[in-house]
């Protein structure tokens, strides 16, 4: 897999595993640096298509596509959202396999309480002094 390379090592490698799948769409060196091109441009005007959501595209591309030709741009945008929506149940699935986090313990508690109680403090001791007077600690008055 090539997602952890920079983007043009990545865009190399998707015109080589299609150049490979579909020959008849690269049919001289012109038309590999125009796909090169297309391809960066591509990832450069739509930032959600991740090193991962463009190496699954291709894949969905090469599994699924039919024809001697790649898909028009669009289509392979709308290659990139299906592995985008794949990429994002695979997370959830994993997700809901997690166990539930443990509850706090009572130290943690207390440790959160005392945070509570300094803010409050601090905030309290930030009022101007006249405001000061007027509200204690514990609510309006004294």
């Amino acid at each position: 897999m090539a997602s952890s390379s920079s983007p043009n090592a990545l865009v190399a490698w998707a015109v080589a595993k299609l150049a490979a799948d579909f020959p008849a769409g690269f049919p001289d060196q012109a038309a590999v640096k125009a796909r090169h091109l297309s391809f960066r441009e591509l990832l450069e005007q739509h930032p959600w298509v991740s090193a991962a959501v463009f190496e699954r595209a291709v894949y969905l591309v090469r599994w699924k596509h039919q024809g001697p030709y790649l898909p028009t741009p669009a289509l392979f945008l709308d290659y990139c959202q299906a592995a985008a929506d794949d990429l994002e149940q695979q997370r959830r699935e994993q997700q809901a396999k997690l166990p539930a986090p443990p509850p706090p313990t009572d130290d943690e508690r207390r440790a959160d309480d005392d945070r509570n109680e300094a803010a409050k403090a601090a905030a309290w001791a930030s009022l101007p002094p006249r405001l000061r007077g007027k509200w204690t600690l514990r609510g309006r008055g004294r």
